[in-house]
């Protein structure tokens, strides 16, 4: 019923390019199952660790140059294609053969990983794009622009290699009972 319902919003014009429940899946993928939580420890690694190291380069004012602009833009876009891919990966793992509950659970939460880091990278290109063209003098004035879209920037990135890390581990995970 439900996935009735997201086709027929799509189908006239709603949602085509919401994504708001891949957020949403995949933050539901970090809360604990049975208490439906998100455990201190997952809130320092996914929420507080990025901000906390983000924040080291602002305070060494370290900034974003051109060149390494363009490099992590590329490195993002290259990483948005391995993420499809390892998409049709799952899929294919899927369709192989039956699933165990709690494997298909794996597979469902490393699925809405995935999607959600490819949205990450392409929020992140967005910023690194913007973060090219400098801020107009009058933000210059009160606040430092520039410094704050870098700090975002890092966010972004460092919330990213966090996201590939737990991803890295699910699908090890996955594949190792594979081999069993």
């Amino acid at each position: 019923m439900k996935l009735k319902r997201e086709i027929g919003k799509i189908k006239n014009g709603h949602g085509k390019i919401n994504v708001l429940n891949i957020v949403k899946e995949h933050f539901n993928t970090i809360k604990h199952a049975t208490s439906g939580k998100t455990s201190r420890s997952d809130r320092w690694v996914f929420y507080y660790t990025p901000i906390l190291i983000s924040i080291l380069p602002v305070l060494m004012d370290i900034r974003l140059q051109k060149d390494t602009i363009n490099l992590l833009i590329t490195v993002q876009s290259i990483f948005i294609g391995l993420l499809l891919n390892l998409l049709v990966l799952l899929y294919a793992l899927i369709q192989r053969k039956p699933e165990k509950p709690e494997r298909k659970q794996l597979l469902r939460e490393v699925f809405h990983n995935i999607s959600f880091s490819i949205l990450l990278a392409i929020v992140s290109i967005l910023g690194l794009l913007f973060s090219l063209f400098k801020a107009p003098l009058i933000f210059w004035k009160a606040f430092d622009l520039d410094l704050f879209i870098d700090f975002l920037n890092y966010i972004l990135l460092t919330e990213f290699v966090i996201i590939l890390l737990m991803i890295l581990k699910r699908i090890n995970v996955l594949l190792t009972k594979e081999f069993k």
